[in-house]
């Protein structure tokens, strides 16, 4: 079954994924210590939930247009160059970030940890875990 992906950064994602949680897990004792692992899970999650919504299952960007947004294409009003810079450079951007600066700062991590929920997704829809739900579960996001 072939996959749009809208772009080929969705494909290094799910390559990248399982190295990410490997490095992770080969340092846990460490990372337990240090409460580091607040800052180094960042990229691991964050590679795994755009795995999932760009890849298996799936279909983000024309559901986001679609049925949230109301548009009859599925590649607009958010388009993939919008996927590419909200997923690539201000999500992995961040994640890196919040792993170099763990020491000074926790705040890049409680960033992509902890995304502001985006409540349209959930409101009046049963089908769906409401997002304020995932505001209160560390890397969990509900699509």
């Amino acid at each position: 079954m072939p996959v749009d992906t809208h772009g080929r950064w969705p494909w290094i994602a799910v390559a990248l994924a399982p190295s990410a949680w490997g490095a992770a897990l080969s340092r846990r004792e460490a990372l337990r210590r240090d409460d580091a692992w607040v800052a180094l899970l960042g990229l691991p999650i964050l590679l795994a939930h755009q795995t999932e919504e760009w890849v298996r299952p799936g279909g983000f960007l024309p559901f986001c247009n679609e049925r949230l947004l109301g548009s009859d294409r599925p590649t607009w009003p958010l388009t993939e160059r919008d996927g590419f810079h909200v997923n690539v450079t201000v999500g992995w951007g961040t994640a890196i970030a919040a792993a170099a600066l763990w020491r000074r700062s926790a705040a890049p991590a409680a960033i992509v940890l902890w995304a502001p929920p985006r409540p349209a997704k959930g409101v009046g829809k049963r089908s769906s875990p409401p997002e304020w739900a995932s505001a209160s579960a560390p890397g969990c996001r509900w699509r």
